[in-house]
């Protein structure tokens, strides 16, 4: 498994939500094709991509394991503090 499907699991799972209830509020992605994303078994389109980084609240970014920071408010939260602390 990849950064992207273990991501998307970790997600799923902390929402308590099945992969059937993501496809239902989704609405345009079928199960089938998130338990291939979550199985590392297909990469998803970037529109597809964008929707589920949505849907999470977090960056595109973080789904692919580019950065470990959820959502661009927590790294403007780091700089401020950062700045701050000088």
């Amino acid at each position: 498994m990849n950064k992207l499907s273990n991501r998307l699991a970790y997600l799923r799972k902390k929402k308590g939500i099945t992969l059937k209830e993501m496809s239902q509020d989704l609405g345009s992605i079928k199960e089938a094709s998130l338990s291939r994303y979550e199985h590392g078994r297909r990469e998803p389109k970037l529109e597809t991509l964008i929707k589920i980084a949505d849907y999470f609240n977090c960056s595109t970014d973080y789904l692919l394991g580019l950065t470990d920071q959820k959502n661009n408010i927590e790294k403007s939260k780091n700089i401020c503090f950062f700045w701050m602390s000088d």
